[in-house]
């Protein structure tokens, strides 16, 4: 009986033993997720919009897919000749998590006749990213130069009333020759009331000198100050009047509006 004690008591301790050995081999064991590392980029294609126009609004959409999920989709951009980028997000127009259609705008004010240097990002949920272009080597875009018509002339003066009714006195610096004085006014208008609504009458190009010049009138048709009523603007500012001159020739950008 002794014996038999022995032998059984051995066969436990081997059976134990080889228990803890196989919890120990499995915890070591890497899992099968942990196996499943994701190290595919996704996969983005894009149409490089052409041509573009100087001082126009730049549309782009990019086709943009992955299994993992597309986490975010970038577009990074100067100048040519700057040296800062700027970049803007990409916004999903349709499909899912998985592959979609994106979409942004560049602003207008931000394309200038230089043209544009870029490069686009798009990254999943694991991190992968896939780039077009590159901060050190860019892609470019080349801009036209709008021909010197009065129909460009009117799209410039439609701009400046577009930013006066959107109370956007940025944009009304860059479109126009801004003297301190009428900034003020407008900084002080903005504040002090709650909209703008303006009527525009183009007048007939004329010669300054050896320039020619086409001006544009604004008139103030609705005000309405910071508790909603509405109010008459005064004589003195109801109006202004602005001109601009037009491109020597064809090679020659827009020049700023200049407030009389």
């Amino acid at each position: 009986m002794k014996i038999k004690d022995q032998i059984e008591k051995r066969e436990n301790v081997f059976s134990w033993g080889a228990l803890l050995l196989g919890l120990f081999l499995f915890s070591m064991a890497p899992s099968v997720s942990a196996q499943l590392i994701d190290v595919v980029a996704p996969r983005l294609d894009y149409i490089p919009p052409f041509p573009i126009m100087a001082l126009q609004e730049i549309e782009m959409s990019a086709v943009v897919a992955d299994e993992a999920g597309v986490r975010s989709v970038r577009l990074f951009y100067r100048k040519k000749g700057e040296e800062a980028y700027q970049s803007l997000s990409f916004e999903k127009l349709r499909g899912d998590e998985k592959k979609g259609v994106y979409r942004l705008s560049i602003p207008r004010l931000e394309v200038g006749p230089e043209g544009l240097e870029y490069y686009l990002v798009a990254e999943n949920v694991s991190g992968n990213r896939t780039v077009k272009g590159e901060a050190l080597r860019p892609l470019f875009m080349r801009a036209i130069l709008p021909k010197p018509t009065l129909k460009e002339a009117q799209r410039r003066f439609e701009w400046l009333k577009e930013a006066w009714e959107e109370k956007d006195l940025d944009e009304m610096r860059a479109l126009s020759e801004m003297p301190a004085p009428r900034e003020e006014f407008f900084r002080l208008l903005f504040e002090n009331y709650r909209s703008v609504q303006l009527e525009m009458t183009l007048e007939e190009a004329d010669r300054d000198g050896d320039d020619r010049v086409v001006a544009a009138r604004f008139m103030i048709k609705s005000l309405v100050d910071a508790q909603g009523n509405r109010v008459v603007p005064g004589a003195a500012w109801a109006t202004a009047r602005v001109r601009l001159p037009f491109p020597g020739n064809e090679n020659e950008t827009w020049g700023k509006i200049i407030w009389e």
